[in-house]
């Protein structure tokens, strides 16, 4: 075996006429001393011929770095290596659409290139990630490994899954029939583990909120909201869950995206119906405010599917300063007060934050 490595290894630098090392080499050994360890020593005498394409850089740099990795380990990491140091989607595409046609969250196919890309894209301390491989002997445990670090792997588990499905619209795999505002009644079967449902809203700026009202309070059933406008681009990303009724999606021209998703290990307790609907009038309204230089104070109406609230300082240079959140008192007429610093003769809004995630702001008028 390893007279065969050596062979290869003189092939390649026989092709070599003008030697130094591409940038693509030095991408590849970083990828590899975070996501490997240590180098192969064969590298070190490692040159590439500039004139080679990068798919043939490639190829030659994971056919002698990957000879150490067992089999499942690089049918499990090249098609990684090769979406961040070629842009190649190929894997990442079809595990995506295996998500979509399983209706599951990790699918039970290709789904490795998810969990890598997770961990590349939302992990920001990165000396995190040597400690997660190899790969095959953790991914079974992969939420409780990360938990280690921080947050509850539960929560862990609904990042990934909202990571997962914001890659899914981002990606066109969703192939879906829009539904049509009012939508006065649906339902899906009882989620299994790890199930997630999907419907997808039109929505247009011609009503200020979307309301969604679920039966039941099933709190394993999370309720994910990815809104993407006429671009491509996804704009706002909402989670909550079925205890916290309505969901209310403050409204901008696009299209919206609504996962009901199973995020625990049992079948979900009941049939989930909903009730879609156009809400023409805010939830909240401003019934009195006053000022002072170190506070304000609002009476406020609200309704349900309410989070909290802060208020918004917007000077003549546009710059903004803003109160702490107070949380909702909710459904009915309530007193709050914002302590900060403030101009009397700045403008104000009341920023409000739904349950589902979401926010948008209204103008308080200070002559109420």
């Amino acid at each position: 075996m390893r007279r065969a490595i050596l062979v290869f290894f003189l092939l390649v630098v026989s092709f070599s006429t003008m030697i130094h090392a591409g940038d693509l080499e030095k991408e590849f050994t970083a990828l590899w001393k975070l996501y490997v360890g240590n180098l192969p020593s064969i590298q070190n005498d490692l040159k590439l011929n500039p004139d080679f394409t990068k798919e043939e850089q490639f190829s030659i740099l994971w056919g002698i770095y990957s000879q150490s990795l067992s089999s499942e380990t690089k049918v499990s990491l090249e098609p990684f290596f090769r979406y961040k140091l070629l842009n190649d989607e190929r894997v990442l595409s079809s595990s995506l659409l295996n998500c979509y046609l399983s209706k599951k969250l990790p699918p039970e196919l290709s789904a490795d290139i998810l969990y890598y890309i997770f961990l590349d894209e939302e992990v920001s301390e990165k000396s995190v990630i040597r400690n997660l491989l190899p790969f095959e002997e953790k991914r079974s445990n992969f939420f409780e490994e990360l938990s280690n670090y921080g947050e509850p792997s539960e929560k862990i588990k609904e990042k990934f899954a909202t990571f997962v499905l914001k890659k899914m619209v981002e990606k066109n795999i969703l192939r879906l029939g829009q539904s049509q505002i009012p939508l006065l009644y649906t339902e899906t079967k009882r989620l299994q583990p790890d199930e997630f449902e999907v419907f997808k809203f039109r929505i247009l700026p011609d009503y200020p909120i979307f309301k969604a009202e679920f039966n039941g309070d099933d709190k394993n059933i999370k309720v994910i909201s990815i809104l993407k406008d006429d671009s491509g681009k996804i704009k706002k990303v909402g989670i909550s869950s079925l205890k916290e009724q309505p969901l209310l999606v403050p409204t901008e021209r696009g299209t919206l995206f609504l996962f009901l998703y199973n995020s625990e290990e049992k079948e979900s307790d009941d049939l989930i119906s909903a009730t879609f609907l156009k809400e023409f009038g805010s939830p909240v309204s401003i019934i009195s405010s006053e000022l002072s230089f170190d506070f304000i104070k609002l009476t406020v109406e609200e309704e349900d599917g309410i989070l909290g609230y802060k208020v918004e300082e917007v000077t003549e240079s546009v710059e903004k300063e803003s109160s702490e959140f107070v949380p909702s008192q909710k459904n009915g007429i309530g007193d709050y007060l914002f302590y900060f610093d403030i101009d009397i003769e700045s403008n104000f809004y009341l920023k409000i934050y739904t349950s589902a995630g979401f926010s948008y702001t209204i103008p308080i008028d200070k002559e109420k």
